[in-house]
């Protein structure tokens, strides 16, 4: 989280961190109501994801004043599988900060993320085979609908284990 020492009357913002030294000049004797406010900013939640045909994507939730990007400069989908740096800062500046996230590896057909495709993969596709809002978690030859032959290239790996052995 990111908390900010904002002064209304010098219109100063200071981002306060452990190693933050403040040094306000004060007069003795004279009461400063209203003159301080602690801020908490809380920081963007990152995340990543893969589909078979989208590839990956890093995921930020709501971060409203915050300016996110990649640290390499990527589009946020169609990633490779691997790690990547989200970057942040407040668009006022004055805090900053990173989060390494891993887009996963994907294996067609394997829905239930067991690094084998099975049973419990088969069982996972069928249900949406006859309409769903899954369509990219279950696209398994990527046209953009589910159908038969979906179920098709998924029982070309049936049984197969994801890491190639």
């Amino acid at each position: 989280r990111c908390l900010m020492l904002h002064d209304a009357f010098t219109g100063a913002v200071h981002a306060l961190t452990d190693s933050t030294d403040v040094e306000i000049a004060l007069e003795a004797g004279v009461h400063y109501a209203d003159r301080f406010a602690l801020v908490v900013h809380a920081e963007p939640t990152v995340s990543a994801a893969a589909t078979w045909c989208g590839g990956g994507e890093v995921v930020v939730a709501a971060a409203p004043g915050w300016e996110v990007a990649l640290a390499s400069g990527e589009a946020w989908e169609g990633l490779a599988a691997g790690p990547y740096t989200v970057t942040w800062e407040r668009a006022e500046g004055g805090c900053a900060a990173s989060a390494e996230v891993v887009v996963p590896e994907v294996c067609l057909g394997d829905f239930t993320a067991d690094a084998s495709r099975g049973v419990p993969d088969l069982l996972a596709l069928l249900p949406h085979l006859q309409g769903s809002d899954a369509v990219a978690a279950f696209d398994c030859d990527c046209d953009g609908s589910l159908g038969v032959s979906d179920l098709l290239e998924f029982l070309v790996v049936f049984g197969l284990p994801c890491n190639g052995e």
